[in-house]
């Protein structure tokens, strides 16, 4: 029981990660679309951005790969030949 709490609590912070990401990303191409419109150099706000994106997407998949380690080591997967042939 405990496994499968640990396994939702890391699918929780992937999927929150995954969104935090996506929210990076629409800021930055507001920023970059702003900073067109307004004349303002917001390029070190843009690569701020970039870079907050990246690291948050590094994160999901970190978490989201674990959780499918975690589900693959605790499951009872007993695949037989006669499974795969059909």
């Amino acid at each position: 029981l405990s496994l499968l709490a640990r396994r939702i609590r890391l699918i929780y912070h992937a999927i929150m990660m995954a969104v935090l990401c996506a929210l990076f990303i629409c800021l930055l191409v507001a920023a970059a679309f702003l900073g067109v419109f307004v004349t303002l150099d917001l390029a070190r706000v843009v690569g701020l951005l970039f870079i907050l994106a990246m690291f948050a997407l590094i994160a999901s998949l970190t978490m989201l790969l674990r959780e499918i380690f975690l589900a693959v080591k605790g499951g009872q997967h007993q695949l037989l030949l006669k499974d795969m042939i059909r």
